[in-house]
């Protein structure tokens, strides 16, 4: 980031006098503010964002500069470090009326790579993401989901090892084939037991979760946290 692209974001901040999701303030006058969960939410959004240290949100958005530009960059560097993955921030320092501002842009880092956590609190209390102007803690289930995608885990194809193919043998399972048949004829040719197999509805003779939500009569009977 150029130096007048900085004074002009800064500029943008106080007309608004708000932060983005894309923006976060902090004052930094009296030492290098902790900016974890800052870090961990701008590398996990598209596009990522800018840490901006030298203006007070609670002076109404003033300049008040940093404590020392060099030892700034030095411990958010440092807390940059204790992420994982390690994330490499970039610096630009600018003069606005007299004090010192100083910017950290940070990345969005790639999706087999997410989430981006701080180390010292692991990945489900240290996971975060930007909501508005605010970072917020990602939840166990957008964890997981990051996971799922890094791991090619696909949860409806498990089997359902408490049920039986007859559990999804019902009159929606006998309107879909007949459907199905009749749309592809390659398919027709095939027995029952290979469509359900190729179509992901059983796996070596068992339903699948994806058969048995899709055509058991009471799935519920089954998995009763799946409301």
């Amino acid at each position: 980031m150029l130096d007048n692209e900085l004074v002009d974001m800064v500029k943008q901040i106080q007309l608004v006098r708000s932060e983005s999701n894309k923006i976060e303030i902090k004052a930094a006058n009296k030492g290098c503010p902790k900016v974890r969960d800052s870090l961990s939410s701008f590398s996990n959004q598209s596009g990522g964002g800018v840490i901006i240290f030298g203006v007070d949100e609670h002076d109404g958005y003033a300049v008040c500069g940093v404590y020392d530009a060099a030892d700034l960059m030095k411990k958010v560097e440092a807390q940059c470090q204790e992420m994982t993955p390690v994330i490499r921030p970039l610096f630009s320092v600018a003069s606005i009326d007299g004090k010192t501002v100083v910017s950290a842009e940070i990345q969005e880092i790639d999706n087999a790579d997410k989430p981006c956590f701080y180390s010292g609190v692991g990945r489900l209390k240290g996971s975060y993401v930007r909501s508005g102007d605010a970072d917020r803690l990602m939840t166990e289930y957008e964890v997981y989901s990051y996971e799922a995608f890094k791991k090619s885990i696909h949860d409806e194809l498990r089997t359902c090892e408490r049920t039986f193919e007859k559990d999804i043998q019902t009159n929606a399972f006998k309107l879909y084939f007949d459907l199905l048949k009749s749309k592809k004829p390659n398919l027709a040719e095939l027995s029952n037991e290979e469509i359900c197999r190729l179509q992901g509805f059983t796996d070596e003779g068992k339903p699948t979760l994806a058969g048995i939500m899709l055509f058991s009569n009471y799935p519920q009977a089954f998995f009763p946290q799946l409301c």
